[in-house]
């Protein structure tokens, strides 16, 4: 009798073991494995839902690596990146040398969460410092050990080349794009990438706002939004070249059309178009000032004034600047209208008069209005002086007559 139990114990040990083998965790039991199925499928769609589930899971097990693979892949979902970068490095201690799908895996899971960590996509590639350099010099390690299992995957390079660029390396980052397939789903974050090195290296061009306007009609949704953000970054610095900036304004309105364009970004232009506006407003208020001047300059005091009385209506904050000027063009002829006073040129003291009373004196302050009230008082005495002396000359000449 005790040989057929021993057969029969060994058939279902072997049974047993032929099950577990076949079900991929030998030991989680079958309700941890249809949890764990259902998790998996869950990340791409509901990763928050998944995430629980699986940190359920990894709590009981905590070192059954499909799980923490899971895990890590649905930290990603719901866009912890720093944690998800926790478990991709834990993960890597904890798996065979001989998984080579899940070592891939773990190195692409480090690099990832390391540049998204750092926000290096989509943000301003700025270059590394601090505690940001070490991070990248492991993220770069996982790139090139991925590399060397299978030579030229795109995700591999992209990765790399955005490394080398944060930590300084723009010509090897520039490198390693130009080895991207154009065929390959990387190729366009890797030709935005490349458009921001030449800007670190050579500077803005016309050439180059149309190519990165061109990226805002790529594939990738990410990119096409960084493009957009960073020409209205662009548009919004001081200094830049007139042909880079006509350019600019010219591809402005394309980043309105696109459809997924965050609200915050629309804000951004419309704050730029209004700040350009008013600063076309003040380019013709200047010029309208440097006319008055050579009016001035030149004795056209009409033309002069009615130029300073447009640039009020151009831009209300002419209102400010204006009104010295037309102070200082009311004392400039009062000046004039005092000096032929007191020289005896009446005539020509009375046409600056006139030209006096057809500027609008609204615009004078106090102190200038109180002088021309003085001034009026001592012109009407020597106009009452001069037709005096004129009277009598004439009767002199008319007694002589006789």
């Amino acid at each position: 009798m005790a040989r057929p139990n021993s057969i029969s114990v060994l058939t279902l040990c072997f049974g047993s073991v032929l099950l577990l083998a076949l079900s991929g965790c030998g030991g989680l039991d079958s309700t941890t494995r249809r949890d764990l199925d259902q998790a998996e499928t869950n990340i791409a769609r509901q990763p928050a839902a998944a995430l629980e589930t699986l940190n359920r899971l990894a709590s009981l097990h905590p070192n059954e690596t499909r799980i923490l693979h899971a895990r890590a892949r649905a930290l990603e979902g719901v866009g912890d990146w720093p944690t998800a970068r926790d478990a991709w490095l834990d993960l890597l201690t904890r798996v065979d040398a001989d998984d080579e799908g899940l070592t891939t895996a773990c190195h692409r899971g480090i690099g990832r969460s390391t540049l998204e960590v750092l926000g290096v996509l989509p943000a301003e590639y700025q270059v590394a410092t601090g505690e940001e350099v070490p991070a990248l010099e492991t993220a770069a390690r996982s790139f090139r050990t991925l590399l060397e299992g299978n030579p030229g995957d795109p995700a591999a390079l992209l990765g790399l080349a955005q490394c080398e660029h944060r930590l300084g390396a723009h010509a090897v980052a520039m490198g390693y794009l130009r080895s991207i397939p154009d065929s390959s789903p990387e190729h366009d974050p890797a030709r935005y990438l490349e458009l921001r090195i030449r800007e670190t290296l050579v500077g803005l061009s016309p050439e180059w706002v149309q190519e990165l306007s061109d990226l805002m009609t790529c594939q990738d949704e990410a990119t096409r939004l960084a493009a957009a953000r960073q020409l209205v970054a662009v548009a919004s610095r001081e200094g830049i070249d007139p042909r880079v900036q006509a350019s600019i304004r010219d591809q402005l309105t394309h980043v309105r059309q696109l459809p997924e364009v965050p609200t915050g970004l629309v804000e951004r232009i419309e704050t730029f178009e209004r700040e350009e506006v008013e600063r076309k407003r003040q380019e013709q208020v200047t010029q309208l000032i440097e006319f008055a001047r050579a009016a001035r300059r030149r004795g056209d005091w009409r033309e002069g004034w009615d130029a300073l009385q447009r640039a009020i209506q151009i831009s209300p904050s002419a209102k400010v600047e204006v009104p010295a000027h037309l102070n200082e063009w009311g004392d400039a002829l009062a000046t004039r209208i005092q000096s032929d006073l007191r020289e005896g040129r009446i005539d020509l003291a009375a046409k600056t008069r006139e030209t006096l009373k057809t500027l609008d004196a609204s615009s004078f302050g106090p102190d200038l209005r109180q002088r021309l009230d003085a001034l009026d008082a001592e012109f009407e005495e020597a106009w009452r002086k001069h037709g005096v002396g004129v009277a009598m000359q004439q009767a002199t000449s008319r007694s002589s007559v006789f």
